[in-house]
């Protein structure tokens, strides 16, 4: 008697938020992916973008990571939306909005917690779920309330990742463009300057330095067409503080680069003397590791490509990408 007086004296938004549709489902999962997304993107670019925590993942991004972020989360959670859709036709409590809305927070939090890779596992699986919890509570006392937050607040949150995205873009495209229209003429002379650099290849297994099988034709036809030198030392053994001497004309122990770190604003560096000469600098690196924006490498290039170099990067360096 109790419960059917209780379903008789429910309200119509209470009813309305009891069960969701399947595009209601879609449309929560996709409210819960563009906040998501947002606030992983944000603080993927804080923690491995600026590096305001020393972490122990070495995950390089930049800002275009906020839009990537909340393209990889709206279809995971879009993705798990449907997946809730078709289960709910053996369990239908997955279509009641608090059962769905706990499940997406769980997820949350779990990304949240975990995006700086600085808590235990486990412990941002204990945190996540105390979170969920008492969300979950607060879900089931107040579903139309929750209903009319997600659902009014949607195409607010929609306005807002487009805004975030295309102003990550259009001021990259603006500052580039400025940059290349402050540049003084140079002359009509003026050669092309393409540097190439491969790095960690021996120079005893190329074939233009004697090894037997030929490795190398492309290089060697390079080398016939100009100046080959026989006897060229490195200033360091290894990738960063080599590349940062090589941009720098300076030995490690005079650019500061001799560890793990970026290089600092102390030295001119080749694309910034380039750019002082009129030249339009860009820089393509498949060394995001070393040669990249976080080591402080690209400084100088007015166009600069190093992370989101296809749709795998983009999604490797999201937080559910790593994992």
């Amino acid at each position: 008697m109790s419960s059917s007086t209780s379903r008789a004296n429910s309200s119509p938004a209470e009813n309305q938020a009891a069960h969701l549709s399947a595009s209601r489902l879609i449309g929560l999962g996709a409210w819960f992916g563009l906040v998501t997304g947002l606030v992983e993107g944000s603080g993927l670019l804080a923690v491995f973008g600026h590096g305001w925590l020393n972490s122990s993942v070495r995950v390089g991004v930049s800002v275009q990571i906020v839009w990537i972020s909340t393209l990889v989360d709206v279809a995971l959670y879009v993705g798990l939306a449907l997946i809730l859709a078709a289960a709910s036709a053996v369990v239908p409590k997955l279509r009641f909005l608090p059962v769905a809305a706990s499940i997406f927070t769980f997820v949350t939090m779990m990304d949240w917690c975990g995006l700086t890779a600085r808590i235990a596992p486990l412990a941002v699986l204990a945190l996540a779920l105390a979170i969920t919890v008492n969300v979950a509570r607060w879900l089931r006392k107040n579903p139309a309330r929750a209903h009319r937050f997600f659902f009014r607040s949607l195409p607010w949150v929609v306005a807002a990742a487009v805004l975030v995205g295309a102003g990550i873009e259009g001021t990259l495209r603006v500052r580039e463009h400025l940059l290349t229209s402050r540049l003084q003429k140079v002359p009509a002379n003026s050669p092309n300057v393409l540097v190439i650099v491969v790095d960690t290849l021996r120079a005893d297994h190329l074939s233009l330095f004697g090894y037997p099988r030929l490795t190398s034709p492309h290089i060697d036809a390079f080398a016939r067409q100009g100046v080959l030198f026989d006897n060229a030392i490195s200033t360091a053994s290894w990738t960063l503080p080599s590349h940062a001497s090589m941009l720098t004309g300076l030995y490690p122990h005079e650019h500061g680069l001799q560890n793990d770190g970026a290089l600092d604003n102390r030295h001119r560096t080749l694309p910034e003397a380039m750019a002082a000469l009129g030249y339009r600098t860009g820089g393509f690196s498949a060394n995001t590791g070393y040669f990249s924006q976080r080591t402080g490498l690209a400084r100088g290039f007015l166009h600069f490509e190093d992370y989101f170099y296809s749709p795998g990067d983009m999604i490797r360096r999201t937080l559910w990408g790593r994992v």
